[in-house]
C-alpha cells in the first residue's frame, strides 16, 4: 500500500488512512499487506508495518463504530464556521427558514 502526501513529515493520521486502506485492500485479496509507505513532498519515503499498528486500527474502528451506534438521529443543522465552505449549506439554511 502507497500513498502520496504534500507534507515533509509523515503524520499519524496517513498511518490511520493507510491502515484503513490495507483493510480494504485485505478483504478484497484475503492478504494483509505486510508493509504501507508514504511518499513525502520532499520525495522522501516512509515505511510503514501494518502489524505494528493494526491492533491499534482495530480499536479505534471498535470505538467509532460503538461511537455511532449510540448516536441519536436528532440532528440540526446549526450554523458553524465552515458554513461558507460546505456544500449543504442551503439545503441547512432552508431548514431553518423552514422551521
Amino acid at each position: 500500500m502507497i500513498d502520496t502526501k504534500l507534507s515533509t513529515k509523515a503524520q499519524g493520521k496517513f498511518i490511520i488512512q493507510l491502515m484503513f486502506y490495507s483493510k480494504l485492500l485485505a478483504k478484497i485479496q484475503g492478504l494483509m499487506p505486510t508493509k504501507m509507505y508514504v511518499v513525502l513532498g520532499n520525495k522522501k519515503e516512509a515505511t510503514f508495518y501494518c502489524s505494528d499498528y493494526a491492533a491499534y486500527f482495530d480499536a479505534l474502528v471498535q470505538r467509532f463504530e460503538a461511537h455511532v451506534a449510540n448516536q441519536t438521529t436528532d440532528t440540526y443543522p446549526n450554523p458553524c464556521k465552515r458554513c461558507d465552505l460546505c456544500h449543504w449549506r442551503e439545503r441547512c439554511a432552508q431548514q431553518r427558514i423552514d422551521d
